[in-house]
């Protein structure tokens, strides 16, 4: 089985914005638009380092060239149209950066921990994860879990390429109580951090035996993780700390 790669930009590595100003003028004329288009200064360093890491990553471990083109399919999913057999899927919030590449269709998902909120949990979630949910007392556990839930929900939509237009309450994501967990036909890996929680999202992922799953320094034959910081991704477009 093909391996799953995922790399991992936390906040504390973003740069300022001379430098993202610097990137982006080494971007496809497409991409640079669309990070022009941004008037968040936050959002744009968000896209364009979304970008760089992607593209860094593709090159050095998936041989591709420098800055390639990413096109978008009819329901807004990305692909590689030069490399239509390297599939990735990229997420940001301000905790951090997540890119995932592999050998199959794959999605990712990245999102700050929020405080919980009981309306929006009842619009989302499935009964089982609404009982899971009832079960925890601690308000800032209440909080990861169902960040939790919600990520594991949007790297399987993603994954499947139709992102949040399908009812999310029909979604049984009561398994990612696990680092690692098989359904619907998928695999997914969690991960956990400072203020954020993220999911990587595959076909054919089966869960090893030790439950373990999305953790830095992985040797998992199925599954790396690998984070990333700035004056990398500098060095990689060629520019100075």
């Amino acid at each position: 089985m093909q391996r799953i790669k995922a790399y991992l930009l936390k906040s504390e590595e973003w740069l300022q914005e001379p430098y993202i100003d610097k990137i982006m003028e080494l971007l496809p004329r497409e991409r640079y638009e669309k990070a022009r288009n941004l008037k968040n200064p936050k959002a744009r360093a968000q896209s364009v380092l979304a970008y760089a890491l992607l593209a860094m990553k593709l090159q050095e471990d998936w041989g591709t060239g420098f800055m390639p083109d990413i096109l978008s399919g009819s329901r807004g999913k990305p692909y590689l149209e030069d490399y239509p057999d390297i599939f990735f899927n990229y997420s940001h919030c301000s905790r951090g950066i997540l890119c995932a590449v592999s050998a199959c269709e794959t999605g990712a998902d990245i999102e700050t921990v929020k405080p919980y909120k009981e309306k929006l949990a009842g619009r989302v979630c499935h009964p089982k994860e609404l009982e899971m949910l009832e079960q925890i007392a601690d308000p800032d556990g209440r909080a990861v879990f169902f960040t939790r839930i919600w990520t594991a929900k949007e790297s399987y939509l993603k994954y499947l390429g139709c992102g949040i237009d399908r009812e999310m309450r029909t979604i049984d994501m009561s398994g990612c109580r696990n680092r690692s967990f098989d359904v619907y036909g998928a695999g997914f890996a969690m991960l956990e951090g400072e203020g954020f929680m993220a999911s990587v999202c595959r076909s054919e992922l089966t869960v090893r035996e030790d439950g373990q799953g999305l953790q830095k320094g992985s040797t998992d034959s199925r599954i790396s993780v690998q984070e990333v910081s700035g004056r990398e991704i500098l060095s990689f477009c060629g520019l100075s700390f």
